[in-house]
């Protein structure tokens, strides 16, 4: 809609507008997509010799809202370049009211700004108006990025935080259990770590409730000696008279640590007593307070300080590992009121109900006895108790065979004989002392473009000693296939966590991603058999894995050529120091021990000191536990250190085998968190090529193999988005008679969805992290969110690449592109995993999918791929018509059938191609609750998107362009409106079929009432037409109804049907009160 006046000059403003879209005019850059809006703009376009007419213009849709939803309206507004503030003036309006104006000055480029208002829609139709409000002289105010998202209201439920629906007491803001309000907003009992709670949370217990688990939360058998004291507080009976609130609960050492009658509670561990605060700042509890002191257990009852109100409580103190050796009268009057007993310590005194009868006693060497009532004094006793084991501490454990190979003891788990484990210690270094301190051997590499190293660059003693970490030549360069060995005086450990870090030095803090020196690292005892360690890249470390100690450290230059192409003077990886992490300057064999027949063994005469336990791994077996154990032994406590194995998976002769994993910590190794990927492929190359897929564990096996020397490698070119290898990409074999195992391959998906150069999920591969990826800039603040990985249990959605899951089908970077002959398309994909491939297509968009097998679109192609299925998919579908837009949707099957997301493509009589991803894959959820839908009307859209095609305000529209030598972007033909044009809305705006069915609903009945009305007055009518009407308009609205039902162009058709039948109502009814 145009502002301007009618003639500028010698011409005459058209009668509709034009909207001025630019796409690449001078180098000015778009906010969003490719193009955008100039809303003062031409009134003829390029073609049009004039210039400087008035060419304001207005645009504006019609929303589909709910009264009383919030809308989130948001748009991107800049100056247009080297104009004034006079020339840029933004109007925003919404449901016919000035929201907000906005103006700015033009610089060298655009400068967009973002904008976002939260508003109420107060009806059922809203109107989202922007306006030129500059001086009319077709230059000026830009526009882009226009959306419009509806919040629907939050419904109130349980785990909301409030107490807001019926039914609820609390409300937590969870909806768990175990936490005093329980999955159902009701109060629940609570108690503090129990034995029996069912999980292991107190010091001294090994475990609980699990099979092969005592009463006592200590393993069957495990420990021949133990200092371990327990007690529990057994009640047989509870009453209350009056205001009395006795519980069988025990408050133990504090009103808020109240555990269950019955539970063991521990007195006595580890060679220490277990004392509490003294009972005085407990005592008035709902319960019996208990306090723990050296060698005895004081239990109170308090009293309710009338003599109306009693309570009763009878029962014993149970102990374990001890005898009672005495009770005690608690004389204390420090408390509300004296804690003595009435009665005596005999029992005689027991079966009456008053204050007069307490009573106290031992029955056998386990158990005190009570009987306690009372009234308006508190009644309190000591039971004195001895422990009847003092150990002396012994290292002692079993070895299993771990059957089901999960770590830990279970039915079927056998004992190993014959096995050597042996107990260590380790002499701590001096500090300073933990830095490599000898070069044992050195081959230089060359450079990038075959020349020397500098000379600077190859004195190896600057890898010794302490790291410089600075920008200075402190290091020795590899060069490329270099290789440099380094000793230590003193020994690398194996302990928790990584053990040995190099440290490389590369000018201004490069990153592994953008600047990858690598080399492949190896550890040894004897600087001859070497372990491989993982792959470096810059600053790295690594753990010894099956080594128990290392003293030489190997690196092997593995920095690729084609990394570097345009670094002719690239030098390779290089070494800055390499640092012990755990340093010991000694190793002692303290004893070695073979296990028994049932896999039992011991270490009794142990000294006070820091230990190792360590198994001795035989052949053709595997640890599923940790293969050593550091403890703290003090002599006098017995340790339990348990070993688990398991028999080693053998290779066929002739293979070899390994694993392609998602490498989730960026390490290099198949371990933690890391998941086994399906459908990869691997190739073998030696005295032939082989390849294989691996299966849905990520497991290959390249099989039937002649001796000698294989390279195995992976399959690169096939990776979508921003994969990184973090192992080796190829691996030399030297295959003998024996099958090899453990050739494995690492990927990690660095996810940079703001495209800033950082990663979400940073580390060794994807470098520094960017802890808020949506922000265009890297934010290193990570104290709020975790990063975001796409595991196994967070799929990053079906189109575009973005998926990370790869438990289940997943289809991703569908693409379109034109076929070898004119008007044919080439519609290409990619799966996670081996499946089928199929298009189905349309002239009409299907954001929401119908039913199988088209899911609503027209056409299909054969089913194709079924034997063998692919990862890369591309189909061709050729006899397509010009000038008309076709939709595409990819679907792939391994068993059910994924639908991929929805493609539009062109092709104009001039050969140009348009190609719009359409909708969101059509297994993601829809945004929920009423959503703003476009009608189509009279008004030009605001521009957006990508392309020829935009998105405003939840829309797509079509307008091809062409680009103006001034500046200038306009139609190269005026929109056809009276051709419906098919909306694609965005995510933000997302309408389905089903979201127009009950405006569908409504607008019928209101039709059928308006029909039936005409039908009766009509009856009467002197014209003979006129009677027919009703039946004619019938038909109208019923046939659509009947053959598009719940398509969302009949609230359109019914509006029309409605706003006809109401005209010829109205006739009728004056015809009739003429002839009247």
């Amino acid at each position: 809609m145009s502002l301007s006046p009618g003639t500028f000059g010698a011409q005459t403003r058209p009668e509709e507008a034009w909207l001025e879209l630019h796409r690449k005019v001078s180098g000015w850059l778009p906010s969003e997509g490719e193009q955008y809006a100039e809303l003062d703009g031409d009134w003829y376009g390029p073609s049009n010799a004039g210039s400087g007419e008035p060419a304001s213009t207005k645009i504006k849709q019609n929303l589909i809202t709910w009264p009383g939803y919030n809308y989130e309206v948001s748009f991107d507004f800049s100056p247009r370049p080297s104009t004034g503030s006079g020339d840029n003036i933004l109007q925003f309006n919404w449901d016919g009211g000035l929201i907000d104006t906005l103006n700015g000055a033009g610089a060298g480029n655009t400068n967009w700004s973002s904008h976002t208002y939260d508003l109420t829609a107060t009806g059922f139709s809203t109107e989202l108006m922007f306006a030129d409000a500059g001086t009319s002289n077709s230059l000026g105010t830009f526009l882009d990025n226009v959306s419009v998202r509806c919040i629907p209201p939050v419904i109130p439920v349980c785990g909301d935080g409030e107490v807001n629906n019926d039914g609820e007491v609390c409300d937590d803001g969870n909806t768990e259990n175990g936490d005093g309000c329980d999955a159902q907003c009701q109060p629940e009992e609570i108690y503090a770590d129990y034995c029996g709670d069912g999980e292991v949370n107190q010091e001294w217990e090994q475990c609980d409730g699990d099979e092969g688990c005592t009463q006592y939360c200590q393993w069957e058998e495990q420990n021949e000696c133990s200092d371990l004291v327990l007690a529990r507080v057994n009640v047989d009976e509870v009453k209350n008279w009056g205001a009395g609130d006795m519980s069988s609960d025990v408050y133990l050492g504090s009103a808020g640590n109240k555990i269950p009658a019955g539970t063991w509670f521990a007195l006595y561990y580890s060679g220490a007593g277990i004392t509490d605060a003294d009972l005085s700042g407990y005592e008035n509890v709902e319960g019996l307070a208990v306090q723990r002191l050296a060698g005895t257990v004081r239990a109170v009852v308090h009293g309710t300080g009338t003599n109306n109100d009693k309570e009763h409580i009878h029962g014993n103190i149970e102990f374990y590992n001890a005898t009672v050796t005495d009770q005690d009268n608690d004389p204390s009057n420090a408390l509300p009121g004296a804690n003595g007993l009435e009665d005596g310590f005999n029992g005689t005194g027991t079966g009456q109900y008053n204050a007069s009868n307490d009573e106290v006693w031992i029955s056998d060497a386990t158990h005190s006895n009570f009987w306690l009532t009372t009234t308006t004094a508190d009644d309190g006793f000591y039971s004195d108790w001895q422990i009847v084991e003092d150990c002396v501490g012994q290292i002692c454990g079993y070895k299993y065979n771990d059957k089901d190979e999960n770590g830990s003891l279970s039915e079927g788990d056998e004992g190993l004989e014959n096995w050597t484990i042996k107990l260590l210690q380790f002499t701590a270094c001096e500090e300073g002392d933990e830095w490599a301190d000898s070069v044992v051997d050195y081959t230089q590499g060359t450079r990038r473009n075959g020349t020397p190293i500098l000379a600077e660059r190859t004195v190896t003693t600057k890898a010794l000693g302490a790291a410089q970490n600075n920008d200075s030549i402190n290091f020795v360069s590899l060069g490329f296939g270099g290789e440099l060995i380094l000793g230590f005086n003193n020994l690398i450990v194996n302990a928790a966590g990584n053990d040995v870090q190099v440290v490389e030095t590369t000018y201004g803090n490069q990153v592994c991603n953008t600047y990858p020196e690598k080399a492949d690292v190896y550890a040894s005892q004897n600087g001859l058999d070497w372990i491989y360690l993982g792959n470096a890249c810059l600053d790295s470390s690594f753990d010894l894995g099956t080594l128990s100690w290392a003293q030489y450290i190997k690196f092997v230059d593995a920095t690729s050529l084609a990394d570097f192409t345009n670094v002719p003077e690239a030098d390779g990886y290089d070494v800055d120091g390499v640092k012990a992490l755990n340093c010991a300057s000694a190793v002692t064999v303290v004893e070695t021990q073979m296990t028994d027949e049932t896999g039992h063994y011991c270490f009794e005469t142990a000294t006070p000191g820091d230990y190792r336990v360590q198994e001795e791994l035989q052949s053709n077996w595997h640890n599923t536990s940790d293969w050593f154990t550091d403890v703290d032994f003090n002599g006098e406590n017995s340790l339990n250190v348990d070993f688990f194995n398991a028999v080693e998976e053998q290779a066929p002769q002739g293979s070899i085998c390994g694993y392609k994993f998602y490498d989730a910590d960026q390490d290099g190794v198949f371990n933690n968190n890391d998941y086994g990927i399906d459908g990869w492929k691997i190739f073998g190359l030696g005295g032939s090529l082989t390849s294989t897929y691996t299966n849905e564990n990520g497991e290959y096996c390249l099989n039937a193999l002649e001796e000698g020397t294989w390279n195995v490698f992976e399959e690169l070119f096939t990776l979508p988005g921003n994969w990184a290898t973090t192992t080796v990409a190829t691996r030399t074999i030297e295959l003998s008679s024996e099958g090899v195992i453990g050739i494995n391959f690492g990927n990690i998906l660095c996810t940079d969805a703001d495209e800033d150069g950082f990663a979400a999920n940073g580390g060794a591969i994807c470098g520094e992290q960017d802890c808020d990826d949506n922000d265009s800039e890297k934010t290193t603040d990570c104290s709020e969110e975790e990063p975001n990985d796409p595991g196994p249990n967070n799929p990053g959605g079906g189109g575009g690449g973005g998926g990370g899951s790869f438990s289940n089908l997943v289809i991703h970077t569908e693409n379109t592109g034109n076929g070898p002959e004119s008007l044919t398309v080439l519609i290409t994909w990619f799966t996670n995993k081996p499946a089928t491939s199929r298009v189905v297509y349309d002239t009409v968009s299907h954001p929401e999918p119908g039913e199988a097998p088209n899911y609503g679109y027209q056409w299909s192609t054969p089913q194709t791929d079924t034997d063998p299925k692919v990862t890369y998919h591309e189909v061709l579908i050729s006899g397509l018509d010009p000038n008309t837009i076709y939709y595409f949707r990819p679907i792939s099957s391994a068993s059910p059938e994924v639908l991929g997301t929805e493609v539009s493509y062109q092709i104009l009589e001039n050969g140009e191609v348009i190609v719009e991803e359409t909708t969101p894959p059509a297994n993601e959820e829809p945004n929920p609750g009423p959503s703003a839908q476009t009608p189509q009307g009279e008004e030009t859209s605001a521009a957006g998107g990508a392309g020829n095609t935009g998105i405003v305000a939840g829309a797509e529209f079509e307008e091809p362009t062409l680009l103006a030598q001034g500046g200038d972007a306009v139609p190269t033909q005026q929109p056809d409106r009276n051709q419906p044009q098919e909306t694609a809305p965005e995510q933000t705006a997302q309408v389905g079929a089903t979201d127009c069915v009950m405006y569908i609903w409504l607008l019928l009945v209101i039709n059928i009432i308006t029909i039936a009305d005409l039908a009766y007055f009509g009856m009467n009518a002197a014209n003979n037409f006129a009677k027919q009407l009703w039946w004619m308009l019938a038909i109208l609205v019923a046939v659509p109804v009947i053959l598009g039902y719940a398509q969302c162009w009949l609230v359109v058709w019914l509006l029309i049907t409605l706003v006809i039948a109401i005209i010829l109502y109205f006739s009728v009814i004056a015809r009739k009160q003429q002839h009247s």
